[in-house]
């Protein structure tokens, strides 16, 4: 476990816990997230800017037509926090995983694909190698590549939908550094 692996903890415990206070629309919010990240994903792949100015626009129009929706102090109920919690869980899920799936690929010196790329800087490089959370989303992000693995077996049920959903093509066919 490294920092990074710290760092990507409090993101998610912080994005969990702003979906409990703002109750069901956390939930709205985080479910939303869901529903638009894999076409935003594919949008991404033509251009970066599109894909940002459409997350922002429907982030926007989450939160706002959750916030209109419902009332904005509907109950204080236990069950109300529960499902913002999930809702801010959802969008956490996928805000690390995309981070930990999304890093640069690289080659070593025999032409074997390294995630990540060995080119990062040495202190942020090294707490990333050192990473679960990527080496969870290595396990991810090259699962294709991976499944024959032993240390995968039994896991595929897992990790084949999970990259169907964060991956689009084959990123190692790719320029890799």
């Amino acid at each position: 476990m490294s920092w990074f692996d710290l760092i990507l903890i409090v993101v998610f415990a912080a994005l969990t816990a702003l979906g409990a206070k703002r109750k069901l629309m956390g939930l709205i919010v985080g479910l939303g997230a869901a529903l638009v990240f894999k076409p935003l994903l594919l949008v991404l792949q033509g251009n970066v800017y599109v894909a940002l100015l459409l997350a922002l626009v429907t982030g926007l129009i989450l939160g706002l037509s959750s916030r209109f929706l419902l009332v904005r102090r509907i109950g204080t109920a236990g069950i109300y926090q529960f499902a913002g919690a999930l809702g801010g869980a959802i969008l956490a899920t996928l805000v690390v995983l995309s981070v930990t799936t999304s890093l640069p690929l690289g080659r070593d010196i025999n032409g074997l694909i390294t995630y990540p790329s060995s080119s990062l800087p040495t202190g942020f490089g090294n707490a990333v190698r050192q990473s679960r959370l990527v080496n969870l989303g290595r396990d991810i992000l090259l699962y294709p590549l991976l499944a024959s693995e032993p240390r995968l077996s039994g896991k595929e049920g897992l990790y084949e939908p999970l990259h169907k959903f964060f991956v689009t093509g084959k990123p190692w066919e790719g320029s890799v550094n």
